[in-house]
């Protein structure tokens, strides 16, 4: 077995099969200490028999004394390679967990910026759609320009966020009147998450076109 290579669990087997050889040595020490106090009286007074059988226990004794040793030796060893295969293993998993998470923050960080692209994009359709709806106007006669300043109002485009959920992520009331607090996403989720996508470089910028004072255009 090459110890560099074994797992945790492999370590929790050799640690079971050690513990249970030990305590099948230390059960026969027992056993055999036990033996010897029956036979010490009779040997030292004198009886062959016993002395014979006494020094056949002294030796078994020693010989299972040395090997409950051993097993404790290894033992100590096994536990403290098995921590250091559980430390191991742990560096690993961390490391593991890290790569992970940083490829999906990397992921979300680049969908973010992909939904600024989208917003600019929208925010120009916008302003295109309303300089449309102003060259209209100016061909309609009085009776026909009512009913189309509705189409100034935010009403219509705010259902049309809802209907296609934006509701879910996006809101347009008192969160969005911190007029100095307005800036892309990218740069808003930057903070939070630069430690894994571009430790220690700069926020994008946050100009655009389309920074305003919060004032409703016409």
């Amino acid at each position: 077995m090459q110890l560099q290579e074994t797992t945790t669990v492999q370590w929790e087997s050799v640690i079971a099969d050690l513990t249970a050889k030990r305590q099948s040595a230390l059960t026969q020490l027992e056993q055999l200490r036990a033996e010897k106090r029956t036979l010490a009286l009779d040997a030292a007074m004198g009886n062959e028999e016993a002395k014979h059988r006494l020094s056949e226990v002294n030796a078994e004794i020693n010989r299972l004394a040395l090997e409950v040793d051993d097993f404790d030796i290894a033992l100590q060893r096994a536990n403290s390679e098995k921590q250091k295969a559980a430390d191991h293993a742990a560096i690993e998993a961390e490391q593991k967990r890290q790569r992970e998470l940083q490829e999906a923050v990397r992921q979300y960080y680049s969908h973010v910026k992909e939904i600024d692209e989208l917003l600019q994009t929208l925010a120009n359709r916008f302003a295109t759609a309303k300089e449309a709806l102003h060259r209209a106007e100016a061909f309609m006669n009085s009776e026909e320009r009512v009913p189309i300043q509705q189409l100034h109002s935010l009403w219509g485009a705010t259902l049309a966020c809802a209907f296609y959920g934006l509701d879910r992520s996006i809101s347009f009331g008192r969160e969005a009147q911190h007029v100095i607090h307005r800036q892309p996403l990218a740069r808003y989720t930057f903070s939070f998450v630069n430690r894994w996508i571009a430790p220690g470089a700069d926020p994008p910028p946050g100009d655009s076109e389309f920074q305003h004072n919060g004032k409703e255009g016409n």
